[in-house]
């Protein structure tokens, strides 16, 4: 996603952009950690926790697939650890919310979290 960018720019909702650094990555998910800097308010949300999930538990998926900013799926729980063997990590939460494969960085959340 990052390994070969010259220059990493971060675009928020809103419409304005900011510089992006790589703080981390994980190339067997194609994924970045990236850190901007700003005086400016950030909106904020909060990182749910995989460890108190219950199935059948309402849950949404807040993605930008194809680059369709802002989409959002919801469903429920379905299952915990499931191991399919597909990839170097298991132990997956399934869920029917759609999240699409170009979703680069889809957030699963329940009612309970703000």
């Amino acid at each position: 996603m990052v390994a070969e960018a010259d220059e990493i720019k971060v675009k928020l909702s809103d419409g304005r952009e900011f510089k992006g650094e790589i703080k981390g990555t994980d190339e067997k998910l194609d994924l970045a950690l990236l850190k901007i800097s700003t005086q400016d308010h950030l909106p904020v949300a909060a990182l749910g926790d995989s460890d108190r999930i219950e199935i059948g538990e309402w849950v949404m998926a807040i993605g930008n697939p194809f680059g369709l900013s802002q989409t959002v799926t919801a469903g429920i729980i379905s299952a915990q650890g499931r191991v399919i063997g597909s990839g170097p990590y298991d132990d997956f939460i399934q869920t029917d919310a759609s999240i699409n494969q170009a979703t680069p960085a889809a957030r699963c959340s329940t009612p309970r979290e703000k």
